[in-house]
C-alpha cells in the first residue's frame, strides 16, 4: 500500500537484453527528474515513488510487469516502452485499467489511444521530413530510394507510407528495391548485389529502418563494398547518439539520421540540461539522444498537468494533458494536440566521426503530430480547455495607439506577434479595428472582440482577439488595445473540423478497398430512390461474390485476399460510371445500384464487370492466380422498392449463379407486383 504522502509512477525500461543500450538511458532520465522534483518539494506535496522493474526486453514482460505495476503497486501512471510490439502488448492493460502510458519513441503510426501520449514522431514528423530533405536541392535532389528494414511491424508500415507518399510526389515508388531482414542478419553479399543494381541505374540514397545488431554491419559491409556516404548516403530512421556510440565511425560518419533532437544543438537549455545529466550520471561521454527528450518531456508535461488539475485520477488529467506545453531542450515549446501527439522542430543530422551528429538541416516551421490512423479519434478537448490555454497566454500583449494612427506605446509581449516595427499595413488594421469604438472622452467603453490575423516573426499564422478601449495617454486622447492569443482554439477547431470529416468517412466507406460501406449504401439507394419517383425513372441493381474466396484465403493467406478484394474493387470501379453507387456490404460480397438505368443495361454492365475481374491475376511468389465472381442483377421499381428488397433479390439471382457453376451473370425473377386499389 502506497504511503499517504507517496505518489508511485511506473517506469518500463529495459536494463537488460537487446534493448538495454536504448533504453536505459531513458529509465535513468526519469529516475533522474523525480529526483528533481522531490528535492523541490514534490508533486502534490508528495513525494513520487518510482518503481521501475527491468521488462528483459521480452514484451510479454513488458504486459506483465505493467499489470502488476497497476494493479499491485498501485501507480498513478506508466513511462516507457520501446518497440511497437512491446506498447501493444501494454496497450490492452493500460485500457483496461484506465491508466495513461507516456511513449518516447518514434514509431509507425496507425495508433491512436486515449491512454496513451505518444512523445515519439509517427512517420509525418520523421520518416517524410528526412525524404523531403532528401528530394530537395540541399538535400541532394534525389528521386531513387532504396529500402530497407528489419522484418517487424515499424518498418513495413513506415515504407508503406513513404511509398504512398513518393507517389503522390509523382515518383514510381513501387519500381524501388525493398528489402527485410531479420534483427540478427549478417551475411550482405545479395543486399550488396542489389544495391550496385541499384547504384548502377542512376543517383540514389538509401531509407533504412534496420534495427538490432544488423545494423552495425550493415553500415560495415557497404563501407567495405566501397559505397561511401557521397555516392549513396543512408538515411537511418533509427540512428542515434546511442546507436553511434557502438558503431565504428568510420563506418557511419557522413550518413544521415533525422531527429526532433540532436544532442549537438546549441541551445542554451540544451547545454544545461547535458550538464545536468553528466552530473548525474558521472559520466562526462554518456550520451543524450532524441527518445530521452521524449521520455523527459513526457514526465514533465505529466507533472505539469498533475499540479494543474489538483489530483493524479486518470480521467481529469488527460483534460488537462490537451493544450499542455512544455519547453524543449533546442527551445521553443511543444505542444499536447488533442489526437495525443506533439508538435515538433524536425532536423537532420549528418554523423561525425566522434559520434555526434552536425545539424544541416531544420524544418521550417513545427510539424504537428499525425498518427496517420483511421482508429478513433480523440475528440473530447473542451471549451475548458481553451480558455486555459488563452489564460496561459498572460501577460497581455498591449499598444497604445495614437488617434492618428502613431503607435504610443507597446508591452515587450507585443514583439513576439509583430516583430520589433509594426508593419504600416498592420497599423492601419488595427486603427480600422480601434475607429469603430464611439468616441467618449477619457472614459474607457468596451467594444466587443474583433479578431485579426497575421504573420508573426517566425512566419506562423496567429490568430488574435482585439480588446480596444479609449483612453487618455499622456494628455492626448489615444487607443487601449489588448491582444488574446487564439491561435490554439482556432488550430483545434480547424483540427476537430478535419477530424469529424475524418470520422464521417470511416462511418461511410469500406477500410480495405475504400468504397461505400453497407450502411451507407442502403442511405444512398434510399435517396435515389426518391429522387426516381419522382422523376418516373427506371433503375438497376446488382450483387456482386468472388468465387472460392475462402478458399483463396486458405491456400494462400489473407494478405492476398485482401490483395484480390482492392483490385477487384478497383475493377468494378474502372467498369461504372460515376454517378453509380458501388458498395462493399462485407467479407467478398459487394452491390452496386445503376439509377436511370434499364435492366438490359445493367445485365451489359454486370457482365462487362465479370470479364474484367476474369482478366484479373495477382502475383504470389512464382506463380500468378487468378479468380471469377457470380453476379445476381435485378430490375429497380422505385414505386414499390426497397434497397433491402432488391438486395434480397439480387442475393436470390447470386445464389443462383454460384449454384449454376459460378463466373456467370444471373437475372433476378421480377418484383411481385402490388395490387391495385
Amino acid at each position: 500500500m502506497a504511503r499517504p504522502n507517496t505518489i508511485k509512477i511506473g517506469i518500463l525500461h529495459s536494463v537488460s537484453g537487446p534493448m538495454a543500450l536504448n533504453e536505459t538511458s531513458l529509465r535513468d532520465v526519469i529516475l533522474m527528474e523525480v529526483d528533481r522534483v522531490n528535492a523541490e518539494g514534490g508533486l502534490l506535496g508528495k513525494k513520487i515513488e518510482a518503481l521501475a522493474p527491468d521488462p528483459q526486453s521480452d514484451w510479454m514482460s513488458y504486459r506483465d510487469l505493467a499489470h502488476s505495476l497497476i494493479h499491485d503497486d498501485g501507480v498513478a501512471a506508466l513511462f516507457g516502452c520501446w518497440t511497437s510490439v512491446s506498447r501493444k502488448s501494454v496497450l490492452p492493460v493500460i485500457e483496461e485499467a484506465d491508466i495513461l502510458l507516456f511513449y518516447p519513441m518514434q514509431y509507425e503510426g496507425e495508433e491512436q489511444s486515449r491512454n496513451v501520449f505518444y512523445m515519439g514522431a509517427p512517420p509525418n514528423q520523421q520518416a517524410i521530413p528526412a525524404v523531403e530533405y532528401l528530394m530537395s536541392p540541399e538535400g541532394g535532389a534525389f528521386s531513387r530510394f532504396f529500402l530497407i528494414g528489419t522484418d517487424f511491424v515499424y518498418p513495413h508500415t513506415t515504407n508503406a507510407v513513404l511509398k504512398s507518399f513518393l507517389d503522390a510526389k509523382g515518383l514510381r515508388a513501387a519500381t524501388f528495391p525493398e528489402i527485410y531482414l531479420p534483427f540478427d542478419h549478417t551475411d550482405w553479399t545479395l543486399t550488396l548485389e542489389s544495391l550496385r543494381n541499384f547504384r548502377a541505374g542512376g543517383r540514389g540514397a538509401v531509407l533504412s529502418t534496420l534495427n538490432g545488431i544488423s545494423k552495425q554491419s550493415f553500415y560495415r559491409a557497404v563501407r567495405q563494398a566501397g559505397f561511401s556516404p557521397s555516392d549513396l548516403p543512408i538515411m537511418d530512421f533509427s540512428i542515434s547518439e546511442a546507436e553511434l556510440q557502438v558503431l565504428d565511425p568510420a563506418d557511419v560518419a557522413g550518413h544521415f539520421g533525422c531527429w526532433g533532437y540532436f544532442m549537438s544543438h546549441p541551445a542554451p537549455a540544451n547545454a544545461a540540461f547535458i550538464e545536468t545529466w553528466h552530473r548525474y550520471t558521472k559520466d562526462p561521454t554518456r550520451p543524450v539522444y532524441d527518445p530521452m527528450e521524449g521520455a523527459l518531456l513526457g514526465f514533465r508535461m505529466w507533472c505539469k498537468a498533475v499540479t494543474e488539475a489538483g489530483t493524479v485520477e486518470t480521467r481529469t488529467v488527460r483534460q488537462f494533458m490537451y493544450g499542455q506545453s512544455i519547453p524543449t531542450l533546442t527551445g521553443g515549446n511543444t505542444i499536447m494536440a488533442v489526437n495525443h501527439h506533439v508538435d515538433m522542430t524536425l532536423f537532420v543530422g549528418r554523423a561525425r566521426s566522434d559520434r555526434q551528429f552536425d545539424i544541416v538541416w531544420q524544418a521550417p516551421r513545427r510539424v504537428f503530430g499525425d498518427p496517420w490512423a483511421a482508429t478513433q479519434m480523440i475528440a473530447d478537448a473542451t471549451a475548458t480547455t481553451a480558455q486555459r490555454d488563452l489564460l496561459d497566454a498572460l501577460p497581455t500583449p498591449l499598444i497604445v495607439l495614437g488617434l492618428d494612427g502613431t503607435i504610443r506605446y507597446r508591452s515587450v509581449s507585443t514583439h513576439e506577434y509583430f516583430g520589433a516595427v509594426i508593419a504600416p499595413e498592420q497599423v492601419s488594421a488595427l486603427l480600422d479595428v480601434a475607429d469603430h469604438i464611439p468616441f467618449q472622452q477619457f472614459r474607457s467603453t468596451e467594444s466587443t472582440l474583433p479578431e485579426i490575423a497575421l504573420n508573426d516573426t517566425t512566419g506562423r499564422r496567429r490568430h488574435l482577439t482585439v480588446s480596444a478601449r479609449r483612453m487618455s495617454f499622456a494628455g492626448e486622447d489615444a487607443y487601449l488595445l489588448s491582444f488574446g492569443d487564439v491561435t490554439h482554439v482556432r488550430e483545434v477547431e480547424a483540427q476537430l473540423c478535419l477530424l469529424n470529416t475524418e470520422l464521417h468517412r470511416l462511418a461511410t466507406t469500406d477500410p480495405l478497398t475504400g468504397v461505400t460501406n453497407r450502411r451507407e449504401f442502403l442511405s444512398l439507394v434510399q435517396s435515389e430512390l426518391r429522387r426516381m419517383r419522382r422523376n418516373r425513372l427506371p433503375g438497376a441493381l446488382f450483387m456482386l461474390d468472388l468465387d472460392h474466396f475462402k478458399r483463396l484465403n486458405d491456400q494462400y493467406g489473407h494478405d492476398i485476399g485482401d490483395q484480390a478484394l482492392v483490385e477487384a474493387a478497383r475493377r468494378v470501379r474502372q467498369v461504372l460510371r460515376s454517378h453509380d453507387i458501388f458498395a462493399r456490404l462485407g467479407g467478398e460480397e459487394f452491390a452496386c445500384f445503376l439509377p436511370e438505368t434499364p435492366l438490359e443495361s445493367a445485365l451489359q454492365t454486370a457482365e462487362r464487370v465479370r470479364h474484367s475481374i476474369a482478366e484479373l491475376r495477382l502475383t504470389v511468389g512464382l506463380q500468378s492466380i487468378g479468380f471469377t465472381c457470380s453476379i445476381g442483377v435485378t430490375r429497380v421499381d422505385p414505386d414499390g422498392d426497397s434497397p433491402e428488397a432488391a438486395l434480397k433479390r439480387a442475393d436470390e439471382a447470386l445464389y443462383v449463379a454460384k449454384a449454376s457453376g459460378r463466373d456467370r451473370v444471373i437475372e433476378a425473377s421480377p418484383p411481385v407486383a402490388t395490387a391495385g386499389p
